[in-house]
């Protein structure tokens, strides 16, 4: 019998040999769902469960609730897999940069411009993309840095600010057909809320506008809620029952065939975003 995986939060990163789980469903073959509100899945039903750049995002009250989750839809014995930013780790390149730029070098100013808004920004933000992304828009003069920090999410950003001139159809049509097709669909299930958003506009004032805006961006998933290293979250893991947490590295793991899978390497086989930190434990 194959194994059975579940990627938690999957966003644009999924594997079709795994069940893939995401708030807005971003492609054929994710299934869209609110994990605060439960994983839909039986109990012990999974051998694997993996979640990246997620934890970060939830309200530190609703964490336990969450990995209780994760843990139900475990067989015994069965893996949780979590990455998330490593805070120590931007800490110690923050005050690496500090003392370089207090020390008087020029050449690390950018850098350290850009580990503020890397350590704070993602917490602040009341837009999307926030000031890393109008860092990266202008034209960063420490780019291959910025590109060591957070991977392929650099690249990412680099192409969209490309191809930002280019109208929506342009865009829909250099995708594959199958996801053309759920990309159209999941715009014309958008048109009900922006039919009640612009009823809003009329009724409200600009200010009420601006409030209820920010309001729902800051609760679209986006920022950064909590933060943790390699001491918080093996310990966190262990109050929720989990077993025996262990530091991974990237393309490390106890799942079988990891490397294979794409979730956390590019194809050649570096991280997709340096900057996270890997814990593996059991139920």
């Amino acid at each position: 019998m194959n194994p059975v995986y579940a990627n938690l939060g999957c966003g644009s990163r999924f594997h079709h040999d795994w069940l893939n789980f995401d708030l807005n469903a971003t492609a054929p073959g994710v299934i869209s769902c609110n994990l605060l509100s439960g994983v839909p899945l039986p109990d012990s039903h999974c051998d694997a469960v993996f979640n990246s750049a997620l934890l970060e995002h939830l309200p530190p009250d609703l964490t336990a609730g969450f990995l209780q989750e994760c843990r139900r839809i475990l067989k015994p014995g069965g893996i949780l897999r979590i990455g998330i930013p490593d805070l120590e780790r931007i800490a110690r390149v923050y005050l690496e940069k500090l003392d370089q730029c207090l020390e008087g070098d020029p050449r690390a100013e950018s850098d350290y411009d850009w580990m503020m808004l890397e350590m704070i920004d993602q917490m602040i933000r009341t837009q999307p993309g926030g000031a890393m992304a109008e860092f990266i828009k202008v034209g960063a003069p420490n780019e291959d840095f910025i590109e060591r920090r957070i991977g392929q999410e650099f690249i990412g950003l680099k192409k969209a600010f490309q191809s930002s001139g280019e109208g929506t159809w342009q865009r829909l049509q250099k995708l594959p057909p199958q996801v053309r097709r759920h990309k159209i669909k999941q715009r014309l299930l958008g048109i009900p809320g922006a039919c009640r958003r612009a009823l809003a506009g009329l009724l409200l004032s600009h200010e009420e506008r601006s409030a209820l805006k920010m309001g729902r961006f800051r609760l679209s998933g986006e920022v950064h809620l909590w933060m943790y290293d390699r001491f918080s979250l093996p310990r966190l893991l262990t109050k929720n029952g989990f077993t025996a947490p262990r530091i991974m590295l990237a393309g490390e793991s106890s799942i079988q065939k990891w490397p294979s899978f794409g979730l956390d390497l590019d194809e050649n086989c570096k991280p997709l975003k340096p900057d996270l930190l890997y814990v593996e434990c059991h139920k």
